[in-house]
């Protein structure tokens, strides 16, 4: 009996160390994974990002900046900042008589970009759902043709776009710009 009682003890007693020691493993390692490590490549992706982002920019504010400035400055000192600062340039695209043909293009291209994203949202993903989860006898067919109309490239079809848009009186009209956005970017919304 007393062989048991020995042996359970010495199991009690290898049960405990073995959960201290590893408790103490468990510990260090999570110290060694909270422990703050300098890591050199951080600095270096945020200094590359910040350039991107100054690359991207920087030519949109210099042209915001040469808004406030007169053509004669614009021709003497073409990368200076603006001395004096002209607000007429402005002032006269969004209040005065170039105010109603301005707020009338931004109108047309909100409208124009609203109505062809939803356009391509609701057709896009009806079409990819229908190709992705109906088993379709033709369905890798179907989803062959759209990954074709991402080799296609626009500038290739303007010639042809013009002539059918101008054969169905859509010239000069949201719908002709909105049909053949929506067109050129459904391949992308379906096999994506």
């Amino acid at each position: 009996m007393s062989l048991t009682r020995d042996a359970q003890v010495v199991t009690d007693n290898f049960t405990t160390v073995s959960r201290n020691v590893i408790d103490e493993q468990y510990i260090q390692n999570q110290q060694i994974r909270h422990k703050r490590v300098f890591d050199w490549g951080q600095p270096i992706t945020y200094l590359v990002a910040l350039a991107a982002i100054a690359l991207a920019i920087g030519p949109v504010i210099f042209v915001i900046l040469g808004g406030f400035r007169t053509n004669p400055q614009l021709a003497f000192n073409p990368g200076g900042l603006p001395d004096p600062w002209v607000t007429e340039n402005y002032t006269s695209i969004f209040m005065g008589r170039f105010a109603s043909a301005f707020w009338g293009q931004v109108l047309a291209s909100t409208m124009v970009a609203l109505f062809t994203t939803a356009m391509v949202v609701i057709l896009g993903v009806s079409v990819a759902y229908a190709i992705a989860r109906f088993n379709m006898k033709r369905g890798p067919l179907l989803f062959a043709i759209f990954a074709a109309g991402l080799m296609f490239p626009a500038t290739i079809a303007i010639l042809p776009t013009w002539m059918i848009l101008q054969a169905i009186g859509l010239i000069g009209h949201w719908w002709g710009v909105v049909i053949p956005q929506v067109a050129f970017a459904l391949p992308t919304t379906v096999v994506i």
